[in-house]
């Protein structure tokens, strides 16, 4: 069986008829295109040209058709708000166009566990079989190491154009930029905990030392005391003594 890629390997004469159609079109008919295009099963790129030819696009229809162009699964369910809303069909596509994003990120297998975690679902062993079906993808599925091992991926998806990518590049200066001040701050933060911990520990070893040398006082002090004490005990006994002694010679 020929699959849907071999019968035609050129996408772009996939997409024309429906850029044609989109342009100058009023926004009922472009929503019926748009929704014609997300899906149909052959089409894995196309959507940011079909994006080009329609004049003053709706907000959900323009993030739409750039989510397809190069967003992932989680794009979508993070931003339904501002999205079409997506039927099983389109959702499947998506999910397709999500794992082809997958697939410069892994260079000789991808995991099943990865792709899991991407489309936020369980069984994607059919999603990838439908890739191999198609053509998209040239490789082989490996149920015992539960990956799939990929020798070439024979479509590409769209690429955002240039405001696009200028917006993104914004975004994520922006973001290094929060990051960059975040670890500032946590820098800042550690430094003032060790220097706190390095006065701490110098004024506790400060009062150790004090305290030590306070307790060697009262020692000494206390020694001197004592040997003060018996020294006057001695000689109190031996003034004592002498009278006694003088008492007697006296009384004799």
């Amino acid at each position: 069986m020929v699959s849907p890629i071999e019968r035609e390997t050129n996408p772009s004469t996939l997409i024309q008829p429906f850029l044609e159609a989109a342009k100058g079109a009023p926004e009922a008919s472009v929503r019926a295109i748009v929704t014609k295009v997300l899906s149909h099963s052959d089409l894995f790129a196309g959507y940011n040209e079909l994006l080009q030819v329609i004049a003053n696009p709706s907000n959900d229809i323009r993030n739409t058709l750039r989510l397809f162009s190069y967003g992932v699964w989680k794009d979508y369910v993070q931003n339904q708000a501002q999205l079409l809303p997506l039927n099983d069909s389109q959702a499947y596509k998506l999910k397709q166009l999500t794992v082809l994003s997958l697939l410069p990120h892994s260079k000789v297998s991808l995991p099943y566990s990865t792709v899991r975690e991407a489309l936020e679902m369980e069984d994607v062993e059919p999603i990838l079989i439908s890739l191999l079906y198609v053509g998209a993808i040239g490789g082989q599925l490996c149920q015992k190491t539960q990956a799939l091992y990929w020798t070439e991926c024979r479509l590409s998806r769209d690429v955002p154009d240039v405001k696009s990518l200028l917006e993104q590049v914004r975004y994520w200066r922006t973001m290094t930029g929060k990051a960059q001040e975040a670890l500032a701050q946590q820098a800042n933060y550690t430094e003032n905990v060790k220097e706190h911990d390095k006065q701490y520990w110098k004024q506790y070893e400060l009062s150790t030392s004090m305290t030590s040398a306070d307790a060697l006082l009262e020692v000494a002090a206390s020694g001197l005391a004592g040997h003060g004490a018996v020294s006057l005990r001695r000689q109190k006994r031996s003034r004592g003594g002498l009278t006694n002694s003088g008492s007697s010679h006296f009384q004799v």
